[in-house]
């Protein structure tokens, strides 16, 4: 499924041109900047998703088995354990 994702962004920018502009005079977004964030953020998620997949894919499974032995909820896991040793990849992709 990612390089689904990633084959997405190779897709020349013409070739969706006319749904995009049919969808989106549809729904009356045409010349708006509602319009132009979904489309700056629908171009750039493909690379966001991969991007976050191999730093969250590198942190090691132990750290959260480690966090479930000590008594962590899921919950926990994520916001005290791979949240904070995800921030460098957020940010980075983030920028």
């Amino acid at each position: 499924t990612l390089l689904w994702m990633l084959s997405t962004n190779m897709l020349p920018s013409v070739g969706v041109l006319l749904p995009v502009d049919l969808i989106f005079r549809a729904l009356g977004l045409l010349d708006s900047r509602t319009g132009l964030i979904i489309i700056y953020m629908l171009m750039n998620l493909p690379i966001v998703v991969w991007m976050l997949y191999t730093f969250f894919k590198d942190i090691p499974k132990h750290i959260l088995e480690a966090g479930r032995m000590h008594g962590a909820s899921t919950l926990q896991g994520i916001f005290r354990l791979l949240l904070p040793l995800s921030l460098p990849g957020i940010a980075s992709t983030g920028l």
